[in-house]
C-alpha cells in the first residue's frame, strides 16, 4: 500500500490516498495568516493508521513553512497538536473576537464537505448525515 498526502488548496482541502484511492480530508480555510480546521475525515476502513496524523502533520509544516498559522477546530486536530507540542508556534487558540468573524467560512466548509463526501464517497442510494 502506498501512502499519499495531496496539498489541494485550490479544492481547500488536502487529500489522502491510498493506492492513488482517496481516503480522507482535511478541510483547510485560510482566513488572513491564520489557517482554519474545522474537519478531517477519514474512511472507516482506514481509521487508526496514522492518516488523520499525517494529514494534521503534513498542514502544520506547510503553515510553518509559509509563516501561517493554524487553529485546530477538529477535535481530533486539537488533540493532535496539544500531543506534539514541537508545533506550539504554529497551532494556537483562538483570540477574542474570532470566534465570530469564523462564523460564516465554517457555515461554507459545512456544505462544501458534504458535497465533496458525496461526490467522493458516496454510492448510488447511501445518504449521508
Amino acid at each position: 500500500m502506498t501512502f499519499q498526502i495531496s496539498d489541494e488548496r485550490d479544492e481547500s482541502r488536502y487529500a489522502a490516498y491510498v493506492d492513488d484511492k482517496p481516503v480522507g480530508y482535511a478541510e483547510w480555510i485560510l482566513v488572513s495568516k491564520t489557517i482554519l480546521l474545522p474537519y478531517i475525515e477519514v474512511e472507516p476502513a482506514f481509521h487508526n493508521k496514522g492518516i488523520g496524523s499525517m494529514l494534521v502533520g503534513r498542514i502544520l509544516d506547510d503553515a510553518r513553512d509559509e509563516g501561517l498559522t493554524l487553529l485546530p477546530l477538529c477535535p481530533f486536530a486539537h488533540r493532535w497538536t496539544e500531543q506534539h507540542p514541537e508545533y506550539n508556534g504554529v497551532a494556537r487558540a483562538p483570540m477574542l473576537g474570532e470566534l465570530g468573524a469564523m462564523q460564516a467560512a465554517l457555515a461554507t466548509a459545512r456544505e462544501r464537505r458534504r458535497s465533496w463526501a458525496l461526490s467522493t464517497y458516496a454510492t448510488p442510494g447511501t445518504q449521508l448525515a
